[in-house]
């Protein structure tokens, strides 16, 4: 989701300042990126690859290119951080039960 909206975003951009982005290995009028272009640099940037094939052409552009560029990383960080958090949690909760247990019966023995 968040590349599909960054992809929306960066053809707004596309739209309002023509010209922000350009396919680097073009030199024409066909150097212009369609909507399907900017999505695949979207990702790109998410990812932080970057593989040069579209460059920026102006600050906006730029900036708005850094801001995903620093999103896609902290989100991916965000997300193993949670779905590891859950999963030790719940291994930890079942060996604490599962010690409780134990010396709950240890302790109705002596």
């Amino acid at each position: 989701m968040l590349g599909l909206i960054a992809g929306m975003i960066y053809s707004v951009m596309e739209y309002l300042v023509p010209g922000s982005f350009l396919h680097a290995n073009l030199h024409s009028d066909a150097a212009n990126v369609d909507f399907a272009s900017l999505n695949y640099y979207a990702f790109s940037c998410l990812s932080t690859v970057g593989f040069g094939d579209i460059i920026v052409t102006n600050h906006p552009a730029e900036m708005l290119s850094v801001v995903v560029a620093v999103i896609g990383p902290v989100y991916l960080a965000v997300v193993m951080g949670v779905l590891i958090a859950r999963i030790t949690a719940s291994g930890t909760s079942a060996e604490v039960e599962a010690s409780l247990t134990e010396s709950d019966a240890h302790e109705n023995t002596i």
